[in-house]
């Protein structure tokens, strides 16, 4: 399981401004060094946020998202994303997570959007947890036919630069 950085970031830089584009470049760097260590493992990786997360942020906050930094560096693509549903799953005021309403919707449609470009098929998920548990274990446990190869994910990227 590889958590979401961001909060412990923030309990040790409470002042830190995440639109800085030195920030959202250690997030992203940050997550591919994660997601590679990791996944050099054989093991199976449960990202709490990825790549892409990180990529929508950026276009979100007007930050140039490093297209490039991706492309030189190996990532190797996810098999499957789900997508919480950001209207039925209530969000707890953390200081750490974006409770606008507005920003939450753009950065739900951005990451949509941006897993979509990239050739994934995501699945949202809706309900209390136990619900959307249950909706990741059934995915999980269908034949690895479910499971497609998209190929080409890195040169994908460069087709994303657009939004």
């Amino acid at each position: 399981m590889i958590p979401e950085h961001a909060r412990d970031i923030k309990l040790l830089y409470p002042q830190i401004n995440w639109t800085d584009q030195i920030v959202r470049d250690y997030m992203l760097f940050s997550q591919l060094v994660r997601e590679t260590s990791i996944g050099n493992t054989g093991d199976l990786i449960i990202c709490d946020s990825g790549i892409i997360e990180s990529i929508a942020h950026s276009v979100v906050f007007e930050v140039n998202p490093r297209f490039e930094l991706i492309e030189q560096l190996t990532h190797q693509k996810y098999d499957i994303i789900f997508i919480c549903d950001y209207t039925t799953v209530p969000l707890v005021d953390d200081n750490v997570r974006e409770t606008v309403p507005i920003l939450r919707a753009k950065l739900h449609q951005t990451i949509m959007k941006l897993a979509i470009r990239l050739g994934y098929d995501p699945i949202v998920l809706r309900g209390n947890v136990d619900e959307r548990t249950s909706s990741v274990l059934k995915v999980l446990k269908k034949p690895k036919s479910r499971i497609v190869n998209y190929g080409q994910f890195r040169k994908k990227y460069k087709n994303i630069s657009s939004m």
